[in-house]
C-alpha cells in the first residue's frame, strides 16, 4: 500500500489466492473504490510507495513463496488530469536479485529499496535508489543490519530507517540511512 494526498491506496496480496485488484480509500466519506487492477501479476508480498500523485508497486511473489520471486515494476497514476490517470505502465524493471518480503519508503524524489528474500531463501541486505525522472535506479550502500525478510521502512525528516524483521530469527534492530553520506546507523532497538 501506499497513500496519495488525503487517500489511501491498497492492492495486490492473498485472501487466500493470489490477487491484482486495487482500491481507493477516502477516510473523509469512509468509502472504498475500486480502481484498476494491478498491471503486473497477480501477487504477494511486494513493495510499494508513492512519489507526488504517483504510486508504486513492484518486486513480490507471484506464487506466494521464494521460487515465485519477480523483479518488475509498476506506476499508477492518481491525477484525473493526467492521460495515465487510472491506469498501470510498467516501469523499468528493478535492477538487483528479484525478491519479495522488500521495504521501501520516499525521500524527496527518490523512491528506496531494500532487503528481502529472494529464490532458494536468500535473505537479502542490497539497497537501492531509484529516480522517478529518469527511471533510472542506482545501487547504494548495503543495509547497515545485514540480509533479512519482512522488515519495517519508513522516512523522517530527510533519513530512511529499516528495522525489525527476519534474518533467520527474528530481529528487533532499527538503523538509519543518509542520503547524502550514503551511509548507516544504527539506532534504539524497537
Amino acid at each position: 500500500g501506499f497513500s496519495i494526498g488525503n487517500k489511501g491506496y491498497v492492492g495486490t496480496g492473498t485472501s487466500p489466492t493470489l490477487r491484482k485488484d486495487f482500491w481507493e480509500y477516502d477516510p473523509f466519506i469512509n468509502s472504498w473504490t475500486q480502481r484498476t487492477d494491478f498491471g503486473g501479476t497477480a501477487r504477494a508480498f511486494a513493495v510499494g510507495f508513492s512519489i507526488g500523485s504517483k504510486g508504486y508497486i513492484g518486486t513480490g511473489s507471484i506464487t506466494g513463496g521464494a521460487n515465485g520471486c519477480v523483479a518488475d515494476f509498476w506506476e499508477w497514476e492518481s491525477d484525473s488530469n493526467s492521460l495515465n490517470y487510472n491506469i498501470w505502465i510498467q516501469k523499468t524493471s528493478f535492477p538487483g536479485l528479484p525478491r519479495y518480503g522488500s521495504v521501501g519508503f520516499v525521500i524527496g524524489q527518490y523512491g528506496y529499496i531494500g532487503t528481502g528474500q529472494g529464490t532458494g531463501n536468500q535473505h537479502l541486505g542490497d539497497f537501492w535508489e531509484w529516480d522517478q525522472a529518469i527511471d533510472k535506479k542506482k545501487k547504494k550502500a548495503p543495509f547497515g543490519g545485514g540480509p533479512r525478510i519482512g522488515a519495517a521502512g519508513f522516512a523522517l525528516n530527510g533519513l530512511g530507517y529499516i528495522g525489525a524483521g527476519n534474518n533467520g530469527v527474528h530481529v528487533k534492530d532499527l538503523w538509519s540511512w543518509n542520503p547524502t553520506s550514503n551511509t548507516w546507523t544504527q539506532r534504539l532497538d524497537f
